[in-house]
């Protein structure tokens, strides 16, 4: 039986604040929205607009879709499938046949180049 809109977006924003260790305090935090409003999201009460829904995708590095669409595991930001995805989406030659291994120092390699980032912007 199909979920209800709102159960499948609360489920899914749930599940990417889980998967990117963050919280209802930082979406209110960090994007000025407001706690009831967050609130009435999580627990599937109201459906956002679709600027806040886009506001969302964009904050936590996904599409639209993965707030919105009923999926058995929502593409988590830094997994092997979410950079796959994002290779094979953008043309990368031969991004289909790389390996988990692969995967893994390419999500690697990431991390060390947002923890450098992170680092000069501390030091300004």
């Amino acid at each position: 039986m199909p979920k209800d809109a709102r159960e499948v977006f609360a489920q899914n924003l749930r599940e990417l604040l889980r998967h990117t260790g963050r919280t209802q305090a930082d979406l209110v935090r960090e994007l000025g929205l407001r706690q009831s409003t967050v609130s009435d999201w999580m627990s599937g009460k109201k459906y956002p607009r679709v600027d806040k829904i886009q506001l969302l995708a964009d904050y936590l590095g996904v599409n639209r879709s993965d707030l919105t669409e009923e999926r058995s595991a929502p593409k988590v930001p830094g997994t092997r499938e979410w950079l796959r995805e994002g290779l094979v989406a953008r043309g990368c030659p031969g991004a289909e046949e790389l390996e988990d291994h692969q995967l893994e120092a390419i999500l690697e390699s990431m991390d060390l180049l947002v923890r450098a980032f992170v680092e000069k912007k501390k030091s300004r």
